[in-house]
Order: structure tokens, then C-alpha cells, then sequence
């Protein structure tokens, strides 16, 4: 009776594959530093002028027969225009007052939480700024050398030196 021997099956990224998808890991790593950007534009399309001139009309006639009335400004706040002929509700200013009141009552955990990603407003200009990083041209090219690719504690990525066979 054998006690059996030890195999050890090794699977190996292709080469082909191994640096696009060093590049692309390292892409996510940029792309996930420009934290969450919230949508600012109308969520609620405002009534259109044709439909609070049906609510009126409904209303006139709601009172000629002494029913309860509501004004349209009773139903919702005032519109915002968004330009281009579009009128709407969006909650922008809802969550900027949300992040306000957190960062009043828990400043310690803002900031943590904000210092992890790009500054709010800086956008393009703060990876312009950097300038071209390792392995990439200028345009966002491959350059043959590989890029440097670091955790979260500012070392070497295991797992990308791990793809590169190193």
C-alpha cells in the first residue's frame, strides 16, 4: 500500500497577457483613487408649463364646487434650470449637505475617508501634474517598461510581482 507521492500542478499566465493585464490593474489603481463623483444634474424632470396650466385648470374647477384646492408650489420646491431649455430636481445639493453634516460631526473619519482619493475639483490636472508614469507614453501608451505598482502601504504589489513571475 503506497502512501501516495506529492503533485504540484503550476498554471502560467501567458506572456501575451501578463503585461496588458499588469497595465490594466494598475489603471484600476488610478481610476480608484478619483473616489466617488456624484451625479449633479436634474434626477426629476419640473412640470411643464402646459401641466401647471392643467393643475390650475384643475383647480378652478375644484373650487366651483367649494373642494379643497392646492397650489403647485405646494406640491414641490422651485425648479432649477439646467440649461437648454431643461428644468428639473436634482439632489446635488442634498448630498453636499449630507458630506457638510459628516464632516461637521465626524472630522477625523472625513478626512480619512476624503485624503484616500483626488482633491474634489481637481480632476485631470492633478494626474497632469504628475506627469507621464512608468510604462506609459505620453499619450497613455505601453513604453516596455513596466510600471511601478504599489499597495496600499506604498510597497511593491505582491500580486503584481506575482503576475510578472518575480
Amino acid at each position: 500500500m503506497s502512501l501516495g507521492g506529492k503533485n504540484t500542478t503550476t498554471t502560467e499566465i501567458p506572456e501575451y497577457i501578463r503585461e496588458p493585464l499588469v497595465r490594466a490593474l494598475a489603471q484600476a489603481e488610478e481610476v480608484g483613487k478619483i473616489g466617488y463623483t456624484p451625479y449633479r444634474g436634474a434626477t426629476v424632470a419640473a412640470m411643464t408649463p402646459n401641466q401647471q396650466a392643467a393643475m390650475a385648470s384643475t383647480n378652478d374647477a375644484a373650487s366651483a364646487f367649494g373642494m379643497r384646492t392646492a397650489a403647485p408650489s405646494q406640491f414641490s420646491q422651485s425648479a432649477t434650470d439646467y440649461g437648454g431649455g431643461m428644468m428639473g430636481y436634482g439632489t446635488g445639493a442634498l448630498y453636499d449637505n449630507a458630506v457638510g453634516q459628516f464632516a461637521g460631526t465626524s472630522p477625523d473619519q472625513h478626512k480619512a475617508l476624503s485624503d484616500q482619493f483626488v482633491p474634489q475639483g481637481h480632476g485631470q490636472a492633478f494626474f497632469d501634474a504628475r506627469g507621464p508614469q512608468p510604462g506609459t507614453s505620453s499619450k497613455g501608451g505601453a513604453t516596455g517598461v513596466q510600471p511601478q505598482v504599489l499597495n496600499a502601504q506604498g510597497n511593491s504589489d505582491p500580486f503584481i510581482n506575482m503576475l510578472r513571475g518575480q
